[in-house]
């Protein structure tokens, strides 16, 4: 997620935080890194690290979650992201899945953590097909979903 943030032309949108946001943030200086986290402790620990990393491109959004989902409503963000990275919420409250629904035509390119787990897998690999993506399965767990160039020569 690191070096996709590097390479990332536009901003980033996070669900969950944590050293990764703190990582991508600052891997990409010029970028603003949006993050939604459900847990107020976790976003405070959030504040700490950049504040000691000396990173302050991270908008934090504290979001409850509401139907099994962040309850991002009234939130100024952008339209489109260069990279999105789906890693919350816990899976005891909520699906992952939601984050396809809100957030998954507004990115280019899609980090999805814990991607191991086939149920979950299976989801990412059908919202991919319906959408004219392509997933590709890291070692680390996570799959990376980005445009499929063949399907979009094709059109």
């Amino acid at each position: 997620s690191v070096l996709m943030a590097r390479e990332a032309n536009g901003p980033i949108i996070e669900t969950g935080s944590g050293l990764t946001t703190v990582l991508m943030a600052a891997a990409a200086p010029e970028q603003t890194v949006y993050c939604l986290e459900h847990d107020a402790v976790w976003a405070a620990q959030l504040e700490t690290m950049a504040a000691v990393a000396g990173v302050a491109n991270i908008k934090i959004a504290r979001c409850p979650i509401k139907d099994g989902w962040y309850d991002f409503s009234g939130l100024d963000m952008p339209n489109e992201f260069a990279l999105g990275l789906n890693d919350g919420p816990p899976r005891t409250l909520g699906s992952r899945m939601g984050f396809f629904e809100h957030f998954g035509h507004r990115c280019r390119v899609i980090i999805a953590d814990d991607a191991d787990d086939a149920s979950y897998a299976k989801a990412i690999s059908g919202w991919a097909a319906g959408n004219g993506r392509r997933v590709d399965y890291l070692p680390d767990r996570a799959a990376l979903i980005r445009f499929d160039e063949n399907k979009e020569q094709a059109a």
